[in-house]
Parts: structure tokens; C-alpha cells; sequence
């Protein structure tokens, strides 16, 4: 995974070739093929490049009509775009979305395919623009000091070594680490106070030490057609769906992300058919596994069987003989990461086996959701196709609610928007909000109640009616952004770059547009997937029940190292924790070597071990930038 770096001096100081240079060495975990580096006055651009495929020959720093721009660009549909723009096919991708921006303005994103993040300088009226993919593939954060200092980069720790830059780790974002649904608040804030992440989708412009952002993409809302054929939309999805996954496969140095489920099972599938197509050997995949009749191990291996891949497979043992557990805790960008312990075993595993870039299945929970197919059933007239699609739902997750319970829920999912809040007000107040692990004063301080509130509301506000604009609103939501942020932020500490095709803009608006029957039929959800995989993923897959998931064991491993390291450092981590905490949770620490850390309410300590490590790394981390300044 590349990144971009860049600040500009808003006292108009040119920049120390120390400052340079430490910031360079803070970003260089992105880019281990080479390096851009660009100063003129007070302002500095930068990029590390992981060369992947065509885009990692291209140049990441571009001058262009007066303007200086470097990205993290990866342009999917570059020969129409060529066209369209008049220029060579052998123009680079970052030239290229400069150019779309001067003929486009605006309005670049709906011609653009693919996953990116820029930076452009205006020296004429010096002015800084950043600009995000569609739905954020390629991340970037930014940071003002008024008077100070402007500084951007794809990671946080980047802009903390960056001159002028003193920002303090954000409480608010503290406690959300410990509350249920939190970390999808909003779409900008970060573990800092005053550094915050671009949206998907949005343009920022900073002049004059001001700055200002804008959306400048959405997901346009088609309703249903129910006059095509279903045969016809799985037809039209496989075919927008494989191109985007032709996309993004670059040859031999490309592997796949493959679980036991049906999403990365159809990315695994297409890729495995494109590469063929080409005369290419076989697809690598890399899937997590664990001894014994397993499931999920059990179906992973026999879709890569079925598709005929080169599996590569990584268990808790092997995962811990190779440090994986040590490696996480040193590398994660925020503590939030080091939850995702499955995902981190897989990038590891293709970054040490010399894959560079992972396709995965990321987003397509969301992207394929039917959203609340129950209250449209309710408001349409169809009350018993809604309480039968509700009972077969349950036997699809295994669970059993009482008729009663399914009627409810038919109803509360059916209510407008302000009777929904008002039926639920109670629930969203107080008691459910705040957490009993938090100091009280924290809690109040940052108004974790309302902060719960607001996050619950956003789900309320939904719309009912109108599945097209319910699924876009769901899209470009900001729990599927953090979901999104977390591949990205671990592929690039592992030296991979990370690709989803579910993520591709046109194949959004494809299934943005299909009726709820393609996606959800009697009980079974991503119906267009099973249906999409038949003579490619095997039965046991396609129709599998449920949701089997070894994360449990590998996080298992890596709370026990944390473990070990607050035992070790006790005094130091435990006076970090003191002032966010509360006093039962500071009394059970005490007594940690006790714990069973594979217990049901061993959450709140683990979050706290790891909390505590990932803390003690951002003092040391500051200290080490202080000593280079």
C-alpha cells in the first residue's frame, strides 16, 4: 500500500531537510520500492510507493498545467478516460486524475474508476486540495495548526512526525474503543484531537490557512426495476462484478483473500477464471484455519479445490511461532486494528510469502445488503411474506424469537423515522450509553450518552420506503468506512496493498438498482452471490447457514501477549489507564494475571491491554520524533 505525505508552512519557513527526512523514514512502511519527494518554499509533498502492477511503474508525483501533484492512484477504466481526455495511454494514473480534475472539476468522480487518494498544490494561489476515492479504498487524515502548519498524510504517526504538528490522543475516541458500535461515529475523527480523516467521496481545499471540505460524489439512487428477469440481474452483476475484479488483478504477484463464506469465495472464483483467461498460473489464496473438523476450514479448502487455487494457510500455532500476535501490537495504526486479529493473519501471511497486492471480499455485507426489507413488505401490503422472511431469517442465523417477537419487529421496522425514535428513545438514553468501565468523569466529559445517541439515530433516520436510496444511504455510511479503513490501514503495515472489488463504483450502482428478491430470497441472504457462484463455489458454500468464525483464537494469542506485556511494565501502562478507567476495571487489572482471557466478559480487560500497548507506543513514538527535531 503506498501513502502520501505532504505540509505547508503557514509563517511561509521553508522546511529543514531534518524534518525531511524523519518525516519520509515515519511514512516509509507504505512504500518499500522507492520514494517522491518535492519542496519549493514552504511546502513539501511526498510519497512511499509499493510498486504494484502497472500503476507502480507509473510516477506518484506529477507536474502538470501549473499544478504539482503526488497519490496513491490506481485508475481502473484509464483507456476510456484516456480517450475522453485526448491524452496517451501512457500517461500515469496520477497525471491522469489531475487532468480529469481540470476538465471535470467537481464533478472528476463520476468519470473516475478505481481507488485513490491526491494531493494537489496550486502554487498560483497556494492553494492544497485532497481528494478521496468514492467509497475509501485509499485513506488520507490532515491536520491545522492556525497559523502553524497544514500537514496531511495517509497515516496519523506520519503526521505526528511532521514539524509544528502537537496534537494530544482524543478521549472521545478512547472510550469509543470500549463501546459497543462506536467506532463508526462519524466519518473524521481519529485517535488524535485535531487530526482528522478525509470522507470517501469528499474534496478538501486549504487557502489562506482555512479549510474546507465538500462531497463531491454519491451513489445515484435507482429504485428497483421488477420488469428483468432475475436470470438477467445475476447476468448483469457477474459481468460488471468480473471486470472489477480483472481490475484489480495484476499477474503472479496478486493473491486473494479466501474464508469458508461466499464473498471472498466469488472474488477467489473470478480471479482464479481471470487469470486462466490470461495463460497465467494458478491464483494464490490465503485463508486462516485451525485444526479439526472446522467449518469455516472445511469449506475454505474445498473452495479452493473447486477453483483450483494454490492455498496458503496460516493456524493459531504457526501465527504465533512467527510472531504474529508481537507483530500486530507493534504495528497497529490505531487500537481499534488489533481487534481485526484474522485479517492481520492473512495480510502477514501473503506480505511474508511475497504477494503484494490481497484481493478481499471487504464491504460486501453492506454493498449487498437489502436493508429493511421488513418494513417495505409491511408498508407495501405483504405483512406475511415480512413475518415469513423474518422466521426464515432466524433459522438461517439459528435463532428462535416467539411469534409475538416477530410481530413486533415487523412493526417497529415499518414506523417512520420519529416514531421509531420515539419508541426507542428510552433505550437510547443513559443506562445502555454509558459504559461501566469508563471513569465517570471521561464518560461525562466527552458525552459518551450522546455520543451513543447520535450513532443509534443515524440508523433511525434511515429511509423505509425507497430501497434505492435506504441501500445508497447505507453505502456511504460511516460503519462501512471504518470497516473499509481497518483493511487498508493493516495491508499497508504489512507491506501488501489491499483490493475490493465490492468497493468498485460501478458495481455499486449496479446492485444499488436490483430488486430486494435478487439480494434476499426465503431466508437467504446475498442470494445473488449463491446464485452468481453455481458451477464455481461448491454447494456446502454456496448454501451454508450461519456465520463460523476462528477470530476468537487468533485474538485469544495476541490478548495473551498483551498480557505478558503489562505484567512486565505494569507500573508505566497501569498510570496511562488510571485517569480513563473506572475503579472496578482498575481493580480487576490489578488482579489480570488472574483472568481468563477467553471468557464471555473478558472484553472490557482486553480492550484495556491493548489499549495500554498501543498508548505506550505513542510516548515512545513522540519521544523518538522530539529527539530528531
Amino acid at each position: 500500500m503506498s501513502g502520501v505525505f505532504g505540509w505547508v508552512d503557514l509563517r511561509g519557513a521553508a522546511p529543514d531537510s531534518t524534518d525531511i527526512q524523519r518525516v519520509a523514514r515515519a511514512a516509509s512502511h507504505r512504500g518499500r520500492d522507492h520514494s517522491y519527494l518535492w519542496a519549493a518554499g514552504p511546502v513539501v509533498l511526498g510519497t512511499s510507493v509499493l510498486a504494484t502492477g502497472r500503476a507502480g511503474s507509473m510516477p506518484a508525483l506529477v507536474h502538470h498545467a501549473g499544478v504539482v501533484a503526488v497519490g496513491d492512484v490506481r485508475i481502473a477504466n484509464r483507456g476510456e478516460l484516456a480517450a475522453r481526455l485526448a491524452v496517451d495511454e501512457a500517461v500515469g494514473d496520477v497525471e491522469l486524475l489531475v487532468r480529469a480534475r481540470g476538465r471535470w472539476g467537481d464533478r472528476l468522480l463520476d468519470h473516475l474508476v478505481g481507488d485513490f487518494v491526491a494531493a494537489l498544490w496550486f502554487p498560483e494561489d497556494r492553494r492544497v486540495e485532497l481528494i478521496r476515492d468514492h467509497l475509501g479504498a485509499r485513506r488520507v487524515v490532515h491536520h491545522l495548526r492556525p497559523g502553524g502548519v497544514f500537514a496531511f498524510a495517509t497515516d496519523a504517526s506520519t503526521v505526528l512526525a511532521m514539524p509544528g504538528v502537537s496534537v494530544e490522543i482524543d478521549e472521545a475516541r478512547v472510550t469509543d474503543f470500549f463501546t459497543d458500535d462506536l467506532e463508526g461515529i462519524d466519518h473524521t475523527c481519529t485517535m488524535y484531537r485535531d487530526v482528522f480523516r478525509l470522507p470517501p467521496a469528499h474534496l478538501l481545499t486549504m487557502r489562506h490557512g482555512i479549510v474546507s471540505t465538500r462531497r463531491i460524489w454519491d451513489v445515484p439512487v435507482r429504485e428497483p426495476s421488477h420488469r428483468v428477469h432475475d436470470d438477467d440481474h445475476v447476468a448483469a452483476f457477474v459481468e460488471v462484478f468480473r471486470r472489477a475484479v480483472e481490475d484489480r488483478v495484476d499477474g503472479p504477484d496478486t493473491a486473494s483473500m479466501l474464508s469458508g463464506g461466499l464473498d471472498s469465495g466469488t472474488v477467489s472464483w473470478m480471479a482464479a477464471d481471470v487469470l486462466r483467461d490470461r495463460g497465467l498460473p494458478p491464483l494464490h489464496t490465503v485463508s486462516a484455519v485451525a485444526d479439526g473438523d472446522e467449518v469455516e476450514t472445511r469449506l475454505a479448502r474445498a473452495s479452493a479445490r473447486a477453483i483450483g487455487s494454490v492455498p496458503h494457510e496460516v493456524d493459531v500455532a504457526s501465527f504465533v511461532a512467527g510472531g504474529g500476535p508481537e507483530r500486530i501490537l507493534d504495528l497497529a495504526e490505531e487500537p481499534f486494528d488489533v481487534l481485526s486479529t484474522l485479517v492481520w493473519a492473512m495480510y502477514l501471511r501473503a506480505g511474508s510469502d511475497g504477494f503484494t497486492v490481497l484481493l478481499d471480499g471487504a464491504g460486501a455485507d453492506v454493498v449487498l445488503s437489502e436493508g429493511n426489507r421488513t418494513g417495505r413488505l409491511v408498508l407495501g401490503g405483504h405483512p406475511r411474506q415480512a413475518y415469513r422472511g423474518l422466521a426464515a431469517d432466524d433459522e438461517h442465523w439459528g435463532e428462535r424469537r416467539s411469534p409475538l417477537r416477530l410481530v413486533r419487529a415487523m412493526v417497529g421496522s415499518s414506523l417512520p423515522a420519529p416514531l421509531r425514535r420515539a419508541v426507542q428513545r428510552r433505550e437510547l438514553r443513559g443506562p445502555v450509553a454509558i459504559s461501566e468501565w469508563l471513569s465517570p468523569d471521561v464518560s461525562a466529559r466527552v458525552d459518551l450518552a450522546g455520543r451513543a445517541r447520535r450513532s443509534a439515530e443515524a440508523f433511525l433516520a434511515l429511509p423505509v420506503r425507497a430501497a434505492g436510496a435506504q441501500r445508497a444511504r447505507m453505502v456511504t455510511g460511516s460503519m462501512l468506512t471504518v470497516g473499509i479503513e481497518r483493511y487498508e490501514r493493516i495491508a499497508g503495515r504489512c507491506g501488501v496493498e489491499s483490493r475490493g472489488p465490492f468497493l468498485d463504483r460501478q458495481v455499486v450502482e449496479l446492485v444499488n438498482g436490483l430488486p430486494d428478491r435478487v439480494l434476499h430470497d426465503r431466508g437467504w441472504h446475498k442470494a445473488l452471490l449463491r446464485r452468481a457462484g453455481a458451477g464455481h463455489l461448491p454447494p456446502e458454500v454456496r448454501w451454508k447457514r450461519g456465520r463460523d468464525h476462528l477470530g476468537d483464537r487468533f485474538m485469544l494469542a495476541v490478548s495473551e501477549v498483551a498480557r505478558e506485556r503489562f505484567l512486565d511494565d505494569r507500573a508505566a501502562r497501569f498510570e496511562l489507564l488510571r485517569p480513563l478507567l473506572s475503579d472496578p476495571m482498575l481493580a480487576a487489572l490489578r488482579r489480570v494475571e488472574t483472568v481468563d482471557l477467553d471468557s464471555d466478559d473478558a472484553s472490557p480487560v482486553v480492550c484495556s491491554l491493548v489499549l495500554a500497548d498501543w498508548m505506550r507506543r505513542d510516548v515512545a513514538t513522540r519521544a523518538r520524533n522530539a529527539k530528531m527535531v
